[in-house]
């Protein structure tokens, strides 16, 4: 079951991702708030459940959810 998420930026992006054992990860799919508050889909991403970080086309950082 995948859960939709919500996050206004990301953070971080320079941040150095870490080899992660697969069963820390969760794929979900993630929506970015537009200032018009409208919904776009901006893909799928890698979830790292310890640390809270992701990884999103190459990219790793911080996230905020609200």
């Amino acid at each position: 079951m995948q859960k939709t998420m919500n996050f206004f930026h990301f953070r971080n992006i320079q941040k150095t991702c870490r080899a992660v054992s697969k069963i820390n990860l969760v794929r979900k799919n993630v929506f970015a708030k537009s200032r018009s508050q409208n919904l776009r889909n901006v893909g799928t991403i890698t979830i790292l459940n310890d640390r809270k970080n992701l990884q999103y086309n190459g990219f790793c950082g911080n996230f905020h959810v609200f």
